[in-house]
């Protein structure tokens, strides 16, 4: 991958303490630590938006589990800018079996908070869902975000809506909101075929109209709603329309009635697996667009992704991110007959692949990943003011 050489490489324990102990021995006392969790090694988001904290002095440090996260803050006492940078949380209750099991959890949390913070950590949180997909526990849920909109110095969001998505269930101080954008994937995953040989590979001949969605097959993303509307469109429209899901599978009753229904379809081909670094960049070149149809969601990856690979995305109105159509990147559906309009008039599509590549360029990684490093270095300095004037008025996106 294109940027391993600067990338917090997190795959093991082993690297992550010789990291930790390369800190303590700093020579520098103003250097700053940036310990982010849960750190999920799968997930290139972190280390994409934490790219660019070396140069400006920041040792950037991820944390798999909240207790090596506090092993790690405690490690290097003798800094002074310590960050304990909170991602999603839906970990905190995770392993609850009990709604008196989760407040358990909540409680040991905040205390964890707490205590860090009487020892100068400060805090700061990645507002990555409004709340998690499947919550077990909601009001639980919208306890623990008071908590940490309580704690937090600095609250990052990637959507501007975030605020208000969020005013129905907690409160966000928007004086603590500092917006920087999802980075885009270019670069990490490597790029081996043309268009022409991406279609080959995956057999698909080269007239074919082509509609991806990529990603987890999970109940909150619409999957099997999207699938009948292609179904019914597929039917009076032959060969006019085909659908790939391609993505890891759940085992829950409407993926498999989803799997069940592409089977045998002429017009709905699913791969329900997890999809290798190498085979992403095939599968979007491949496809004339990209779907997504998430039924709520605040930020999609996988919206963010599509984009970087120049692919214009079709999207319901909650799925997440966007506001990164507005410039004609992509079309919004709210109804079956939209979507049909969508698909089958395609003389959007050009312009919309431009305007696309025109978004991967503005949210490229190496850019996104220095305006949020000199807002992490702003915020160490001076505060969340001096941050959000580092992070600038449109979310880190270049001009």
């Amino acid at each position: 991958m294109l940027f391993d050489d600067r990338l917090p490489h997190k795959r093991s324990t082993e690297r992550r303490w010789a990291i930790q102990q390369g800190v303590s021995a700093h020579p520098r006392r103003d250097a700053g630590v940036w310990v982010y969790a849960p750190h999920f090694v799968g997930n290139p988001y972190q280390q994409l938006l934490m790219m660019g904290m070396p140069d400006v002095d920041i040792a950037a440090v991820g944390a798999q589990q909240y207790d090596e996260a506090v092993a790690a803050l405690r490690s290097v006492r003798h800094v002074p800018g310590r960050v304990w940078h909170l991602h999603w949380l839906n970990r905190v209750l995770a392993y609850a079996d009990s709604h008196a099991h989760a407040q358990q959890r909540i409680d040991h949390f905040t205390r964890q908070l707490d205590t860090m913070q009487q020892q100068g950590v400060r805090i700061v949180w990645t507002m990555h869902n409004v709340l998690p997909h499947e919550s077990v526990f909601e009001d639980l849920e919208v306890r623990l975000r008071e908590l940490i909109c309580e704690r937090a110095e600095m609250i990052h969001v990637m959507n501007p809506d975030s605020v208000s998505a969020a005013a129905p269930y907690f409160r966000i101080p928007a004086e603590k909101v500092v917006r920087v954008e999802h980075p885009g994937y270019q670069g990490y995953y490597s790029r081996r075929y043309s268009r022409a040989g991406a279609r080959a590979h995956l057999g698909i001949a080269p007239e074919e109209p082509v509609s991806l969605v990529f990603g987890g097959i999970k109940p909150y993303k619409g999957l099997l709603e999207l699938a009948h509307m292609f179904d019914d469109i597929a039917r009076r429209h032959p060969r006019r329309v085909n659908l790939l899901i391609a993505g890891d599978a759940g085992d829950d009753a409407g993926t498999r009635e989803l799997l069940e229904l592409a089977t045998a379809h002429p017009a709905i081909h699913a791969m329900p697996v997890k999809i290798l670094p190498e085979d992403i960049w095939p599968l979007f070149l491949a496809a004339d667009n990209a779907i997504i149809p998430y039924k709520a969601s605040l930020n999609s990856g996988a919206l963010v992704l599509a984009l970087s690979m120049g692919r214009p995305v079709i999207a319901s109105p909650t799925a997440g991110s966007t506001h990164l159509l507005a410039g004609g990147a992509g079309r919004l559906y709210g109804s079956a007959a939209e979507l049909e309009h969508l698909l089958l008039d395609r003389a959007w599509l050009p312009a919309a692949a431009a305007e696309a590549q025109h978004m991967a360029h503005r949210m490229r990684p190496e850019h996104v990943s220095g305006v949020f490093a000199h807002v992490a270095r702003a915020f160490l300095d001076q505060g969340v003011a001096a941050a959000r004037a580092a992070a600038g008025p449109d979310g880190g996106l270049d001009d």
